[in-house]
């Protein structure tokens, strides 16, 4: 398995982490992720995807936009990949921004409103 989560996700919520694995572990498919049906709220996604899905995949097939974001070509081709989502896993995850892309953003999480 390959474990994908964004960098900018420095609070990702263990539970994501341990739900995902577990899905993977007791079910036959291709990729497992929070992101479908409805992704969790920003910086709390993270997706598995078996190495041999990931190896056979032909990059003579692969647009420039697939190089950089990797798994919207798995989502395009459900026909190829068995894919379960498993965005339900964590209710309480679904609203918000847990993400880091600017000082702004650290400092919303260090010091959330209502908070010290």
């Amino acid at each position: 398995w390959i474990l994908r989560v964004c960098g900018d996700s420095p609070r990702l919520d263990p539970r994501v982490l341990r739900a995902v694995a577990a899905r993977a572990a007791a079910a036959a498919v291709d990729v497992v992720t929070t992101r479908l049906p409805v992704p969790l709220a920003k910086g709390q996604n993270a997706e598995l995807i078996r190495a041999r899905a990931f190896l056979a995949v032909d990059a003579r097939e692969l647009s420039a936009a697939d190089r950089e974001h990797v798994m919207p070509y798995f989502y395009r081709h459900p026909e190829r990949f068995g894919i379960l989502g498993v965005a339900d896993v964590v209710p309480d995850l679904v609203q918000g921004s847990f993400v880091v892309d600017e000082v702004d953003d650290l400092r919303r999480l260090e010091h959330p409103a209502g908070v010290g």
